[in-house]
């Protein structure tokens, strides 16, 4: 079995390409978890936490909603990246031990993204449960495997690419993002209110889109674990992302390598609290 690395590999995980190179979560999103909170009368904005915050971009999209952002993490490599802000503190801590410094009941919304495939998840819903005021909101989100949207054919490669030739270089933990959060595990919550929505399906203005140059495609993939350890332990293979990106060159019938596409990444949300009052 290959070795592999995950997302919290501290020291050596590349967080400021993460930073740069990672898409950024709609404004749509946000409204949307927004509006769900606000469904209970007594529902605040004075403080949030984004727990797995990696190098911050959720707390900062929070922080302007919110009077003050927690922002943890268990890795220090990715906190020494994160966007500093007035309104945001940073903790280094596993998900489903927050620091002693947060309250019971105390926090108004917390949120997760792309990172709940990580957590022990009947202990993290418990860590949130105890941390939420009665009017607070847990939202956790995702994206999975992106789809170049005017061109299925090389949707197909770019998925065959991801699931099978990376196979073994994931940590098979992200296959619950591929799953779209819907094991048991994420599902049984102790909530009171609980929904789970498909984007764009379920929801089309929370759309992650992008017209991206291939040269960003390749610099994205790049961010990703599996391909990190498959250069690591086949240094004298080609690269896999070149080879994905000349093919698709290749499928499409582009004249330049750097041409442009529309990209997306279908995305999976889940939103719990333990009532509403509208």
């Amino acid at each position: 079995m290959a070795a592999r690395t995950t997302r919290f590999a501290d020291g050596d995980f590349d967080s400021a390409g993460y930073a740069a190179h990672r898409p950024t979560y709609p404004q749509a999103l946000f409204d949307a978890v927004f509006a769900f909170h606000r469904r209970h009368r007594g529902a605040g904005f004075d403080l949030a936490v984004d727990v797995a915050t990696g190098t911050g971009q959720t707390a900062l999209d929070l922080a302007s909603s919110f009077a003050a952002v927690v922002g943890t993490d268990s890795s220090e490599a990715m906190l020494r990246s994160a966007v500093q802000h007035d309104r945001i503190s940073y903790h280094c801590c596993p998900a489903e031990s927050m620091p002693p410094s947060i309250a019971s009941g105390s926090v108004d919304l917390i949120a997760v993204s792309t990172a709940a495939h990580w957590f022990d998840m009947p202990a993290f819903y418990a860590e949130a449960h105890r941390l939420l005021k009665p009017s607070g909101t847990l939202a956790i989100w995702g994206y999975c495997f992106m789809e170049f949207d005017d061109h299925p054919d090389v949707t197909r490669m770019f998925h065959d690419f991801a699931r099978i030739e990376l196979h073994d270089f994931w940590d098979r933990r992200a296959d619950k993002v591929d799953r779209r959060y819907s094991d048991a595990e994420f599902l049984q919550t102790p909530f009171a209110v609980f929904q789970r929505i498909l984007a764009p399906e379920g929801m089309p203005a929370v759309a992650m889109r992008r017209r991206w140059p291939m040269r960003q495609v390749a610099l994205y993939l790049r961010t990703w674990s599996a391909y990190k350890t498959f250069v690591e332990q086949h240094p004298d293979r080609d690269d896999p992302i070149d080879v994905f990106c000349r093919k698709a060159a290749d499928a499409i019938g582009a004249d330049s390598p750097d041409f442009e596409v529309n990209v997306s990444w279908p995305l999976t949300l889940l939103m719990a609290k333990n009532a509403v009052t509208d």
